[in-house]
């Protein structure tokens, strides 16, 4: 029995339905390409049960799916309702892009099933034959550090959705404690078609609100956990294979060098094999990260930038009913407004200017690996280009 490297992944799983995780398709798979005359009256009906047992769990699968995605109903209602209010719009909307980013995860892994399920076999078929006094070792150590890695990314994630699900508890009981009168809140902003500010109505939605928190949570473990350990897998994997080939001395018999250096090419393939499965699989995900990240990005900006509109708000307003001594606050307040709001990242401003600046850095890397010295040469060949051919080359 393989050693289990994904166990929280798999638990996380099969608490959202997917029982099968740890079952093989393969024997279904080829006992249905098989003809029906080769079985006997028995294996035809174990076989249309499994058949249909398939079907109804990928339609469970489906209305799962469904279910999150019908959060974002409740959600984008709060949003038009309260679209005067920037503050709680924008807030609503950092909780709407999540939830799409876990629907993508969520559809990616359900599209994708049968091949995550292939690369955690081969995963860990792959940890039980690997043999070597330092190799091992080394695909030890990434995996213990890829399981304590999900573990806390699993507190992490599980105590986020806990916060937000109790917080409002815990202030209709300070509400009461202090005598005051209650508020009906629920963990996440939305809105509803009935009426959910009075029972039974406010438990119907708070339950809701909870079940979306907790498929959210799972499936945003399963499948985050999934891509840190395959990933540190592949990397302790290609570690051994490095400690392979600088520990031997290759000072052996011909017979014995072709076989070892048969081993090193067919192991190296493996993993190539193996990288480009991660890649095709998790593509879908990383986009969407990607995309959802820089929507949230955006949404933060915007309300920075509104900053600005505070010196507009001065000019159009009744500044010259003030005395002159108090005119002054105001030119402050314009003085300041003027200049812009910087999100660093301590070594990193997310600026205009440094987004333009990054879109000439491939093209003038290309040119600089393609036969020039230095990038100061670089810059100066690219200087010399109109903006409209630097554009080209740059799709290019």
């Amino acid at each position: 029995m393989p050693e289990d490297l994904f166990r929280i992944q798999r638990n996380c799983l099969r608490l959202m339905g997917h029982q099968d995780i740890y079952d093989d398709d393969g024997d279904d798979n080829n006992s249905s390409n098989n003809n029906d005359t080769e079985f006997s009256s028995v294996e035809r009906k174990s076989l249309r049960q499994r058949l249909c047992f398939r079907h109804l769990q990928t339609m469970k699968y489906v209305l799962l799916l469904l279910l999150m995605m019908s959060a974002q109903l409740p959600m984008m209602d709060y949003i038009i309702y309260h679209i005067d209010d920037l503050e709680l719009a924008t807030a609503c909307l950092s909780i709407v892009f999540t939830n799409i980013l876990t629907v993508i995860k969520t559809s990616t892994f359900l599209a994708y099933k049968r091949e995550f399920k292939s690369l955690m076999t081969e995963f860990e078929l792959m940890y039980d034959e690997l043999r070597g006094a330092g190799a091992k070792p080394l695909l030890v150590t990434v995996n213990v550090g890829a399981k304590r890695f999900v573990k806390l990314y699993f507190y992490s994630v599980s105590c986020t959705g806990l916060y937000f699900t109790i917080k409002p508890l815990i202030g209709m009981f300070w509400a009461k404690f202090q005598e005051k009168p209650l508020l009906l809140e629920l963990p996440m902003p939305m809105r509803f078609p009935f009426d959910f500010e009075s029972t039974p109505g406010y438990q119907i939605a708070y339950v809701y609100t909870i079940l979306i928190t907790i498929v959210v949570v799972m499936h945003a473990t399963s499948v985050d956990g999934l891509f840190v350990s395959f990933t540190t897998n592949l990397r302790g994997h290609f570690q051994a294979l490095q400690y392979f080939i600088e520990t031997n001395t290759f000072n052996k018999s011909e017979a014995r060098l072709q076989k070892e250096l048969r081993f090193y090419v067919e192991y190296h393939v493996r993993l190539l094999g193996l990288a480009q499965s991660v890649q095709r699989i998790f593509k879908p995900i990383i986009f969407g990260q990607f995309l959802m990240t820089s929507l949230q990005v955006c949404v933060i900006i915007y309300q920075l930038v509104m900053s600005s509109a505070v010196g507009t708000a001065v000019q159009m307003s009744q500044w010259y009913n003030l005395p002159p001594r108090h005119r002054h606050v105001l030119r402050l307040m314009m003085v300041r407004s003027q200049r812009e709001i910087i999100i660093s990242a301590g070594f990193y401003e997310a600026s205009l200017a440094n987004f333009m600046s990054s879109r000439h850095e491939p093209f003038v890397s290309k040119i600089y690996i393609s036969g020039f010295k230095s990038p100061t040469a670089c810059n100066k060949f690219t200087s010399c280009l109109p903006a409209q051919w630097i554009d080209m080359l740059i799709l290019a």
